[in-house]
């Protein structure tokens, strides 16, 4: 093999690896701020970079927005059970 083909072959093998290694980090970042968050843990360090950990873009609105049927609506119960106990929507208030 000549020289050139193995420094391109380190250099890809190199840039692999940490284009790998970096996405994997986020992956766990993104895994840990997700199983802390409702479990009594601060979140002061988290919420204030959560832009960085999941980067979002502006989605414009569609020319053509899809339009749903209208439906037949449904009449829920006024109460329902809970843990062996009756809940009355009245008391949800």
């Amino acid at each position: 093999m000549n020289k050139t083909f193995k420094f391109k072959s380190i250099i890809w093998i190199t840039a692999t690896f940490l284009v790998t290694a970096s996405s994997q980090d986020l992956s766990k970042e993104r895994l840990m701020f997700i199983s802390s968050m409702f479990t009594g843990v601060e979140q002061h360090q988290n919420l204030n970079r959560a832009y960085k950990i999941f980067p979002t873009s502006k989605l414009p609105a569609s020319k053509e927005p899809f339009t749903f049927g209208v439906v037949k609506s449904v009449n829920l119960p006024s109460s329902f059970i809970f843990r062996d106990k009756s809940i009355d929507e009245l008391d949800l208030n």
